[in-house]
C-alpha cells in the first residue's frame, strides 16, 4: 500500500512539473514573438535611415496584415505626394512577411493604424506622412492558451519600447 502512495505522489510531482512547464514554453513563445516584432520595427527604422535607395523611396515601412501576420517593406512612392497608396507602393524584392504561430496573436492598440512608415530620419509617419501620436501606438502578443499573459510594444514618433501589459497599459521599463 505505501508503494502505491510513494508512486502516485511521484506521478503528481511530475504532472505538476509538466503543467508549469507547457506554462514556461507558452511565456517563451510570447516573448520571442514580441523580441521578434521589436527587432523587425528597429530593422524597418534602420532600414529607412540606411538603405532607403531610389527618387521615390521615403523610407521603409511595416503593415499588419491580420492578427497573425505583419509585412516590412521599402516605401517606394510612386505619385510623390509623401502617401501610401497602398501595396503598390511597395518595392518589388523588399517585402518581407512574418506569420505568428499557433496560439499567439497580434493587437493593434488603434485597429486603424495598420501600416507604419519610418521617414529617412527614422521617425515614424502614419500612411498619410502625419506623425504618429505624440502618445505612441501599442502592439501586443497574446496567446490564446493564456490569455492573462502578454508583452506589448510601444512605438512613438522616436522611440521603440518594449513592456509588459497590464490591463489596458503597456508597462515599459
Amino acid at each position: 500500500m505505501a508503494e502505491i502512495l510513494v508512486v502516485l505522489a511521484i506521478l503528481g510531482v511530475l504532472l505538476a512539473i509538466a503543467g508549469l512547464g507547457s506554462d514556461a514554453v507558452e511565456r517563451q513563445r510570447v516573448a520571442g514573438a514580441t523580441r521578434e516584432l521589436l527587432a523587425d520595427l528597429q530593422r524597418v527604422r534602420q532600414d529607412a535611415i540606411t538603405r532607403s535607395s531610389g527618387a521615390t523611396s521615403r523610407g521603409a515601412g511595416i503593415r499588419f496584415a491580420s492578427a497573425t501576420s505583419y509585412s516590412t517593406f521599402e516605401f517606394a512612392d510612386i505619385d510623390v505626394d509623401y502617401t501610401y497608396d497602398g501595396t503598390a507602393e511597395e518595392l518589388a524584392g523588399s517585402v518581407r512577411t512574418k506569420t505568428l504561430s499557433g496560439s499567439l496573436a497580434l493587437t493593434l492598440g488603434d485597429p486603424t493604424k495598420t501600416v507604419i512608415i519610418f521617414d529617412k530620419q527614422g521617425m515614424a509617419r502614419e500612411t498619410n506622412w502625419a506623425f504618429v501620436p505624440s502618445a505612441g501606438l501599442r502592439f501586443t502578443v497574446q496567446s490564446s492558451r493564456l490569455p492573462a499573459l502578454a508583452k506589448c510594444i510601444v512605438l512613438s514618433q522616436a522611440r521603440i519600447r518594449e513592456g509588459v501589459l497590464n490591463g489596458a497599459s503597456c508597462v515599459v521599463s
